[in-house]
């Protein structure tokens, strides 16, 4: 059981645990004392960011807002875990390929589970952007706004919120090459 130090200047809401004693090569033990930090705000992303300050920056936030927000995030990190699985499971397309060379046919079975992955990946990005637009919908109640998300990038890159939304705002869904992007022709 690791105990915290009794007579320690860290602050309480930080606790510095003693690791096991190691022995140098010299055959001297030594002991190594750190910290756990859990707040380390210069290691988080965008969406953290925005997620962990969203309540206190806006504090007439409906619960349709916060939940949105969460969504945002939660939908995001879902999306990671997924590619991520996605990845591990690419190499088992190989087996695939042999059943080919070997039978002549293939039963398709890691493909199979590799495509339901990848497109749970793109549902679950599309879920991020679509909460990040109830938010934005929510806290900028414009005549014209849809309930769509194709609907609001649209309606944004033919001008109808103009003046309406934050500029930053406006140009980031404006030049989402992403979503839809404008055809660079005309």
């Amino acid at each position: 059981m690791v105990v915290p130090e009794q007579n320690s200047n860290v602050p309480t809401d930080s606790v510095t645990k003693p690791a096991a004693e190691l022995e140098t090569a010299s055959g001297t033990r030594r002991r190594t004392d750190y910290t756990v930090r859990t707040f380390a705000p210069e290691q988080w992303g965008q969406l953290d960011k925005f997620a962990t300050f969203f309540v206190i920056s806006f504090p007439d936030s409906k619960p349709v807002e916060r939940r949105a927000v969460s969504g945002v995030g939660n939908h995001f990190r879902k999306a990671v875990v997924l590619r991520s699985l996605a990845a591990r499971l690419m190499p088992q397309l190989g087996i695939d390929r042999q059943e080919l060379n070997e039978r002549g046919y293939i039963s398709a079975d890691n493909a199979t589970e590799l495509a339901a992955v990848v497109e749970s990946v793109f549902t679950e990005l599309y879920s991020a952007v679509d909460c990040a637009r109830k938010t934005l919908s929510a806290r900028y109640p414009v005549r014209g706004m849809p309930d769509s998300t194709r609907g609001m990038f649209n309606r944004a890159r033919e001008g109808r919120f103009d003046g309406l939304l934050p500029p930053g705002l406006l140009a980031a869904i404006k030049e989402a090459e992403w979503y839809e992007p404008q055809d660079s022709t005309g």
